[in-house]
């Protein structure tokens, strides 16, 4: 029996939806390679990119990584665990970017041979070499240059231009929902202030009551 938490229960920003695929991408994976170990990359990587957790908030965070050239080393994710929150998003990011350029460079055929040479007890040195023709090394290199010509000072602009205009869009709406709020308010004020005049009797005003002037036999 698999016990699964609603992600409400956690900050971790995520749907049911894409809580499951990605949890469900990390099994089918264990059962794919035979509970072998496989690189943890890989393992997130794959599981973001089926659960689609890629987001603008992740462009933004390999864009600024690209620009201060603060990458995290591949083999070094295996201690995701550890990591802090920053840096642990930098790797999720970086993970799903390498599973990525692993299935547009070399095509789905190479990751199935990839997923295949580890089940088989194969080194994860020797899995890439059977399925890329790079070793660890090599294709760590081949990644960053791609991370580096991908992500940018032009990107990190760009993100942060759709960060603004975001920004601006929310507090537009924002200003218009109070604006809103506030006009019920009054509405409703002036409404409960005309009941209330209404339950004081003023008298007839055509026929006022009497004084003591108006009874001269009272002096």
């Amino acid at each position: 029996m698999i016990v699964v938490k609603s992600p409400a229960k956690f900050n971790i920003n995520k749907s049911l939806e894409e809580l499951l695929a990605h949890e469900y991408a990390h099994l089918a994976l264990a059962h794919r390679v035979g509970h072998r170990h496989r690189p943890r990359w890989f393992d997130e990587g794959l599981a973001v990119l089926v659960s689609r957790e890629w987001s603008w908030a992740s462009n933004l965070t390999m864009s600024l990584s690209a620009v201060v050239g603060q990458f995290v080393p591949l083999e070094e994710i295996e201690m995701v665990n550890r990591f802090g929150a920053g840096k642990a998003r930098l790797a999720y990011a970086e993970s799903y970017l390498a599973v990525q350029y692993f299935f547009d460079e070399y095509g789905i055929k190479a990751v199935n041979l990839f997923v295949d040479s580890i089940a088989a007890g194969a080194s994860i040195d020797n899995s890439l070499m059977a399925s890329t023709g790079s070793n660890y090394a090599d294709f760590e290199t081949e990644f960053r240059v791609y991370l580096q010509s991908r992500f940018n000072l032009v990107t990190l602009i760009t993100d942060m231009t759709y960060f603004w205009i975001a920004l601006a869009v929310i507090l537009i709406i924002g200003f218009f929902l109070k604006m809103r709020k506030k006009r019920e308010y009054l509405r409703k004020w002036d409404e409960e202030e005309k009941m209330a005049s209404t339950d004081f009797d003023y008298g007839d005003s055509d026929h006022p009551e009497q004084t003591d002037d108006d009874e001269p036999w009272r002096r």
